[in-house]
């Protein structure tokens, strides 16, 4: 995870709970002009980690102050990004106006599947507006709300929306 900052670095064992439409987390005006990462900023990042809970918050990415600038190959810009995980639960979650690549990544080493990336749980949650849907953030070649590589995923009750149809390349879940 070299050239990546990430706001919250997650342990095992943890339990992230807001108090609903009351929690919010925003992403401050261009995010990128504070990092000195290659890829970007993020926010929640799991890597080899089990039994993770995030629930009952509101992720506002404040994508339109913080377009995809020209010169960064590609921006991630993750709300929520689990590597290498197992057990992770994520419900009642709503992220919205995303400029990055997605908005919850349950991803890891396509080699070692077999002992990695194991039940994951997205349920409840809304994911609203990003990548190319944001106007102008026209340089953010890719988005998927949800990207899947990882064995056990259930995807329940979840709504992903636009505000505007996207320019191009944004999907809604992605699963290898």
């Amino acid at each position: 995870f070299r050239n990546m900052d990430f706001a919250f670095i997650l342990q095992s064992s943890v339990t992230i709970i807001g108090d609903g439409a009351e929690s919010v987390i925003k992403f401050c005006d261009n995010a990128y002009t504070k990092t000195t990462a290659a890829s970007g900023a993020a926010l929640f990042l799991g890597n080899l980690v089990n039994d993770v809970t995030i629930s009952n918050i509101n992720i506002n990415m404040n994508g339109y102050n913080n377009l995809k600038p020209v010169d960064y190959q590609f921006i991630i810009g993750y709300p929520i990004c689990f590597w290498n995980s197992s057990n992770i639960k994520i419900d009642n979650v709503n992220i919205y106006d995303i400029f990055g690549r997605n908005a919850i990544v349950l991803n890891g080493d396509v080699d070692r599947q077999n002992e990695l990336m194991n039940n994951a749980f997205v349920h409840n949650c809304t994911i609203n507006t990003g990548g190319t849907s944001i106007p102008l953030n026209t340089t953010q070649n890719d988005y998927s709300a949800i990207y899947v590589s990882m064995k056990n995923v259930v995807i329940s009750n979840t709504v992903i929306t636009n505000k505007i149809l996207p320019l191009r390349n944004s999907g809604g879940i992605e699963v290898h």
